[in-house]
Parts: structure tokens; sequence; C-alpha cells
């Protein structure tokens, strides 16, 4: 939707609590078996370039919209992988995703388990998944 070709980047487990970027989406997957939770952190730049090519607006500062966005995006990433856990044994309830944003801000995930990171870099800038259960 963004027009933007992306590579992964590095993968591994975060540690600390600190996000990677500007803006976080942050979303709780519920299930019987456990809980845990999806998050998303673009640098500014990338959320900035994602909002103008999708929207048609400019922006030069993190605002509002920009944080709604970011939440969205996580949302639909959220909602895409849905499925796939499904079949995995997963029977997932998402909730509505949060966003923080400020750098530096903390990520808090609604799970106790490890969480793993994987990096997304672009020509406009970089981003990180997030996923813990």
């Amino acid at each position: 939707m963004a027009q933007l070709d992306v590579e992964l980047g590095e993968q591994g487990v975060k540690q600390g609590l600190s996000a990677q970027g500007e803006v976080s989406g942050v979303i709780a997957l519920v299930c019987n078996q456990q809980q845990g939770s999806m998050a998303i952190s673009f640098s500014g730049p990338l959320i900035m370039a994602i909002f103008e090519r999708m929207l048609g607006e400019a922006h030069t500062e993190i605002d509002a919209e920009i944080c709604d966005l970011a939440g969205e995006i996580t949302n639909m990433v959220t909602g895409a992988a849905k499925p796939r856990l499904v079949e995995l044994g997963f029977d997932l309830a998402l909730t509505r995703p949060q966003t923080f944003s400020g750098n530096p801000h903390d990520i808090l995930h609604n799970g106790s388990g490890t969480v793993l990171a994987q990096r997304i870099h672009s020509s406009l800038g970089d981003a990180t998944l997030e996923l813990c259960f």
C-alpha cells in the first residue's frame, strides 16, 4: 500500500524495553493457551514517508495522525498473521492497537516470554517487528 521496497535485516532476542524507533504500535494477543503481543516500531522518517505515500499528505513531525497510522499498520500486519497462528493452534483474539511515541520510549509486552525482534530496512528508514508470548 505504501509502494515501498523493504529487506529483512537482523533478527534475534531483544534486550531491554526500549523501542528501536520513534513511533510504535502494540497489539495484545490473547488466547486460551497464553498471552502475548506484537509491536512494530518505526523510525520517524519511515512512518512519515509511509503516511505521505498512503494518504498523500506530508508531515514534518510525529503527531496524532502519524501515531494512528502506526497503530493501523500494526493492526493490519497482526490481522494478516492471525490465520497462520490459528493454523498453529493459537485461537487468538486481537485487541485494539495502542501507540507510543518519543525517543526513547519503552514497549511493555503482554507476555512474560522472550521478545523476538526482526529488523526491517528500507531506503526511507527502518522498522522493528517484535513478538512476545
